[in-house]
């Protein structure tokens, strides 16, 4: 079974669930999140496995640079701040290392100068296939979440009363 069968298998499958959850008397609205969501990975999945985007893909891999091909397209997306978008790469990168614990890049700095949208600009980068969270986090948020898996790169958080942002990876 190829990649884009069991992409479409798992997304009947899902498909099946969610429509029995939104049959039942009392609606889990967390649950039938869930399984949007995972439904939107699994199109984002199909899209990366289109044998066009696969080729060039394969092609920046084997004949160009690809750390410079993804930097170039963050200096589309955010002007200046190169260093950052390195920094914020590497970290992404980190979780590939299977003995790593992971890299949290602290960007500090005066109010307005682009901490929020530097980390957006590389946020923006990575596609959505099961290991992207977006929002805010409190606390306790990470050990309650159902669909944090390790390499989960869980976006940016400001420190209340602070211009600091953080990119959390587990």
């Amino acid at each position: 079974m190829d990649e884009l069968q069991r992409i479409q298998a798992e997304r009947a499958d899902i498909e099946k669930k969610l429509n029995e959850a939104l049959s039942e008397k009392k609606i889990d609205k967390q649950y039938i999140e869930s399984l949007d969501r995972r439904l939107k990975q699994l199109d984002n999945l199909a899209e990366i496995e289109d044998p066009v985007i696969k080729s060039e893909a394969l092609d920046i891999l084997q004949n160009g640079d690809p750390v410079e091909y993804i930097l170039n397209v963050y200096s589309r997306l955010h002007v200046g701040d190169v260093q950052i978008g390195e920094v914020l790469l590497l970290s992404i990168a980190n979780q590939s290392v299977l003995n790593s614990e992971g890299l949290q890049p602290k960007l500090s700095g005066a109010s307005g100068k682009g901490k929020t949208h530097a980390a957006k600009a590389m946020f923006h980068l990575i596609p959505d296939v099961g290991y992207k969270l977006e929002g805010s986090l409190s606390a306790k948020s990470m050990y309650y979440c159902p669909d944090l898996k390790p390499g989960t790169v869980e976006g940016f958080e400001k420190l209340i009363n602070r211009n600091v942002y953080i990119l959390l990876i587990s």
